[in-house]
């Protein structure tokens, strides 16, 4: 506590999370005084022809000022502060810390007022006070709030029990004051603890007598034998004592086929697990809801753990991402007796609260829909049964799946466990989490075709190879929300179709598009057959192709038809009424339908045709997350899958059944812009190089048998017929690592297989590759960089299990170590640069050793070391060539437990921005830039935790197997390790003369005003400097400092190659 030397007024400690408050405190503590003038720069600095008395007094308020903001921060926060010497650099500083008015801050607080809440029984000052702080930390951000909003805030964050207040409050006009409503709240705390205080003394000679009692049937405490309510439903038969925690279950499962379960055991550790060992056989449902719901004050919206439910309820349909209706109704049974109906069931998905603020998306299977349940229930039978174990606690519980991992948590309040979850409804969940329903992927597939469409394509067998289930519904896709959403239509009129093919053709041309083509093309031409609706598509780069594009198309089709276009109906666009165009109409014999100018319903085939691809392509690029230059390749696909999409104007078949004369099959359609890998040839690899290469799918040839892709890398369009698809990844998406796949996607609770497809499936035979005769003449690719893969033996597939002998692995590992960096200890060993990776590792353990990074000791009781493993990099200069094998020991920080062995772990970087701007600066003032790298930065990290860590492979010392390394220093891999090297360099720079920059923590100037600057990134340090003398000087100074490489003149950083000319004076 800091206290003003004129009066007893006292400021709050700042801690980190009470900024708001305390900068508006430790404000009025300086103005009660008369001290903020010297912070805010109102009082006027003395000049030096000032007496010797004023300038004293001034020295004197500014020092009494620093010392009442100094003394005011927590010791643990003064490094943010550095050595303290002017009042207004420091109260800079923790504005820069703690009052950066970025979105991201702003929403931490969004979340944090709204995560707010007062229990029942909690203080109503303290509910208010922590509520006001984050009300001061939101206003410090630039985000005011009146005191209506915080009085609407206020009273939403009330729980059930405060009702009677609350309504009587809301029958008010007009908001009541802040100060009003905290009297009426206080007021009404104290009436509920007199009832409560009241009623626990009337009760409480029966209670303490009927907790001594013991049943001697069930061995329960609280009741007599006579009154068991296990022998009231029938147990007569007497069970063997087993302590069970105080978790009481929610919901007992029953169902049509009466098998009854059993309860997964209990243990009296300092834990309760419920494990996959459960018997528990029920897989219908039916439940009865405990007393200890019958209260009402639980939010509807929450999950409550249960351990005796046999499967999981949901109370909301919005929350189903996946879900069909049930042919019969379930019956639920609650414990009044009283039975609900379950109507319906499917998918949720959960976002899943996890510690430090992370989140994991997760997808609940089988999920009943009862929609007069008050709450929704999450059956550990159900995630036990699938290999899941639930540990239960004093005050929380851990659900852990296989690999050790807490995939979701639980908080307990009152006697009951809650889900830590927030709700994702169905308008809220992106298409890439819909991955689940099959039905959701043939949507996708048909370029985000209706579900009515689906349905009569399936029901009228319009296509073969359509596996879809009418009965299941599609969830809401936003998608097409997106690209689709537009005013009901007007009534149509009746018109008369021509009878054969040919004898009526729509024609209009779309565009400008705002971005090219891959082509650049910026226009697209569309013709429709009327009487079967069969659509070709053209790409324009001009408007002045269109008379080409037209002649190449009727030449085409009568080829294929054998008949001869007879109308043609067009708008007045001056592309369809070109002298060149009607000369050719009339020599032809075809007769040419215009449009009234500004009337484009009388061509309102076409017209409609172009809103519906429109909107299509804006679904698919929404959907696939592929750039707007893309829109080419989804027209090109809408188009193909119209043609094999339902239409009232064709009767029983689709268009391309109505104009080719046969059904399509769909068996080879694939989501657009999914993640494909196609198959390289031989002819381009080497014996160990890759067999597939990761790619885009596009759509599907016009000139051969395969897909059309889109090679990343290479960025090139290909085609291939050898492709293996992955539907659940779209666009360009950044590959993963697969424990964090798993648990984004799947929850960790069911794990169910959603595969559409097996591998064998995936691989698409002769019949499966689309047909390039079905494909429309869209995209020009003249001007495109393409290939076309060549064609392979096909090979019969085994369905055994392949796996690498063993004897292949020395020579695998010796011919493949010049293409990539060895992945374990015994690869490194087994390499053609073993001995390259050996002085690597010895340099590594020698820098450890000299830094004293651990200490080995014997492991403490209840602690839990941490793994490592060695990581090994080949250091390339800008033209590619090696320069140093490097071998990296990196501790695995995964399993590192926040508020155990880690605590805060931001550090920041220097922003590409400024390391530009730096660059710039050093060209303007004529500055010369070098460059040194910290040899092992990390390990200069002290570490204020208790972190334990396993003896690294190949250098365990013998004798000493079971000690464990106690880490004194931050190794690579650790959370905090960042932010304690950045603290160290931080402190050691500031010592040499260097102060942070305001716009970049992470850009140091020196004090003394010349021109020399440092930028930071982690262990990188760019040094500008236009003195030869002052650059040796820095650099002497921080070889003493740190263990450091010089680089000499900067020409390669962060992958950029930098060329520097001081005769020019450019970079």
């Amino acid at each position: 506590m800091a206290e003003s030397s004129k009066s007893a007024f006292t400021v709050s400690q700042l801690n980190g999370s009470n900024y708001g408050t305390w900068k508006i405190q430790c404000k009025m503590a300086l103005v009660k005084d008369g001290l903020w003038g010297v912070v805010d720069n109102s009082d006027p600095v003395p000049n030096v022809s000032d007496s010797e008395d004023k300038k004293a007094k001034y020295k004197s308020k500014k020092d009494k000022a620093l010392a009442t903001i100094v003394l005011s921060i927590e010791p643990s926060l003064l490094y943010i502060i550095g050595e303290p010497d002017d009042p207004v650099v420091v109260w800079q500083k923790l504005a820069d810390q703690f009052q950066k008015k970025t979105w991201a801050n702003k929403l931490v607080l969004r979340r944090k007022l709204q995560s707010l809440k007062l229990k029942d029984g909690g203080s109503v000052q303290q509910h208010i006070r922590e509520m006001t702080e984050t009300f001061n930390e939101l206003s410090v951000m630039g985000v005011a709030m009146d005191d209506e909003d915080r009085v609407v805030q206020l009273l939403a964050s009330l729980p059930e029990s405060y009702s009677t207040i609350v309504t009587a409050l809301e029958a008010n006009e007009k908001v009541p004051s802040l100060e009003v409503v905290t009297e009426r709240l206080l007021h009404e705390e104290r009436k509920l603890n007199e009832r409560s205080s009241s009623s626990t003394s009337d009760g409480a000679f029966s209670m303490r007598h009927k907790r001594s009692v013991r049943c001697h049937h069930c061995h329960k405490l609280g009741h007599y034998q006579r009154n068991c309510p296990d022998r009231a439903h029938g147990g007569d038969k007497q069970k063997s004592y087993e302590p069970r925690h105080e978790h009481k279950p929610v919901a007992k499962a029953k169902g049509p086929d009466k098998r009854a379960g059993k309860h997964a055991a209990h243990s009296t550790q300092a834990s309760t697990r419920y494990s996959s060992d459960s018997e528990s056989e029920c897989d219908t449902v039916g439940l009865m809801v405990s007393q200890a719901l019958s209260v009402g004050s639980t939010n509807p919206d929450c999950w409550i753990i249960d351990s005796g439910a046999t499967c999981h309820i949901s109370n909301n349909r919005s929350l189903f991402v996946e879900y069909e209706s049930l042919e019969e109704s379930q019956s639920v049974t609650l414990g009044d007796g009283h039975t609900l109906e379950a109507v319906g069931k499917g998918v949720v998905a959960l976002k899943l609260e996890l510690e430090g603020g992370k989140t994991i998306t997760g997808q609940l299977h089988d999920v009943l829909y009862v929609p007069e349940l008050a709450y929704n229930l999450l059956s550990i039978l159900k995630v036990t049964k699938l290999g899941k174990r639930v540990d239960f606690y004093k005050s929380h519980c851990n659900i852990i799946d296989d690999n050790e991992r807490i995939i979701a948590r639980g908080t307990k309040r009152g006697d009951l466990y809650y889900l830590r979850c927030r709700q994702i409804h169905q308008a809220h969940i992106s298409d890439a989490q819909l991955t689940v329903s099959k039905e959701f992927i043939w949507h996708q597939r048909f370029g985000h075709l209706s579900e009515s469409g689906l349905h009569m394509l399936s029901n009228q067998k319009l296509v073969d190879d359509f596996d879809y289930n009418t009965a299941k519904s599609i969830p809401l896709c936003k998608s097409c929300i997106d690209g689709k959403h537009h005013r009901s239509p007007f009534p149509k009129k009746g018109r008369t179709r021509p009878q054969n093919s040919l004898e009526l053709v729509h024609s209009d041309i779309c565009g400008p598009m705002k971005t090219p083509s891959l082509s650049g093309a910026k226009y697209f031409l569309t013709f429709v057959d009327d009487k079967t609706h069969y659509i070709w598509i053209y790409v324009l780069k001009q408007k002045s192709e269109a008379f080409s594009k037209f002649l190449e198309w009727k030449a085409q089709v009568e080829l294929e038809s054998s008949l001869k276009l007879k109308v043609l109906r067009t708008d007045n666009g001056g592309e369809y009424t070109s002298t060149e165009f009607n000369e050719y109409l009339k020599r032809e014999g075809i007769k040419h339908e215009l449009s009234v100018p500004k009337n484009p319903e009388q061509n309102g085939v076409a017209e409609r045709l172009n809103r519906t691809l429109i909107e299509a392509v804006r679904a698919m690029l929404s959907s696939s997350t592929l750039p707007h230059r893309f829109w080419a390749e989804a027209l090109s696909t809408a188009v193909y899958l119209k043609n094999r999409s339902y239409t009232k104007a064709v009767i029983n078949m689709t268009p391309h059944e109505a104009w080719n004369g046969r059904r399509p099959s769909v068996k080879h359609l694939r989501v657009f812009g999914c993640t494909a890998y196609s198959h390289i040839p031989k002819d381009e690899r080497s014996k160990l190089d890759p067999k597939a290469r990761r790619c885009i799918l596009l759509g599907y040839s016009n000139t051969t048998k395969g897909y059309r892709l889109y090679d990343t890398k290479r960025d090139r369009v290909f085609y291939s017929r050898d492709v293996i698809f992955d539907e659940m990844k779209l666009g360009f998406e950044k590959e993963q690592d697969e424990s964090i796949t798993e648990s984004s996607n799947h929850f960790g609770i069911d794990l169910s297989s959603n595969q559409t497809d097996d591998a064998e499936d995936a691989v698409p035979d002769e019949n499966d590759v689309p047909d390039h005769n079905d494909v429309p003449d869209a995209i020009d690719d003249r001007e495109m960089n393409t290939e076309t893969e060549g064609e392979t033996d096909t090979v019969r597939r085994s369905h055994r299990e392949r796996r690498r002998p063993d004897y292949y692995g020395t020579w695998i590992y010796t011919a493949d170590a010049q293409r990539r960096e060895p992945q374990s200890v015994t690869e490194a060993m087994t390499s053609n640069e073993r001995e390259k990776w050996s002085e690597a590792m010895e340099r590594e353990m020698k820098s450890i050793e000299s830094n004293k990074v651990w200490e080995l000791v014997e492991l403490p009781e209840g602690k839990k070391p941490i793994g490592c493993k060695w990581v090994y990099k080949v250091k390339t200069g800008a033209d590619g060539q090696v320069e140093r094998y490097k071998a990296r020991l990196v501790a695995k920080g995964f399993s590192q437990q926040y508020g155990l062995d880690y605590d805060q772990t931001f550090s920041p970087v220097a922003r590409f921005e400024s390391l530009r701007l730096l660059l710039a600066l050093a060209v303007r003032n004529g500055l010369t830039v070098h460059q040194m790298d910290v040899t092992t930065a990390f390990l200069n990290g002290t570490l204020k935790e208790e972190v334990y860590m396993d003896q690294p492979e190949g250098y365990v010392e013998k004798g000493k197997e079971k000690l464990v390394c106690r880490l004194n220093h931050s190794l690579y891999g650790l959370k905090q390790a960042p932010r304690c090297w950045n603290s160290v360099l931080d402190q050691k720079l500031k010592e040499i003369g260097f102060v942070q920059t305001v716009s970049d923590p992470c850009i140091y100037k020196a004090v003394s005003g010349d021109d020399f600057i440092i930028g930071i990134y982690v262990d990188d340090i760019l040094l500008a400097g236009k003195s030869k003398e002052r650059m040796i000087e820095v650099k002497s100074v921080l070889s003493n400092m740190f263990e450091v490489k010089d680089l000499g003149e900067l020409n390669y950083f962060l992958g950029i190659k930098v060329a520097q000319n001081h005769k020019d004076g450019t970079i």
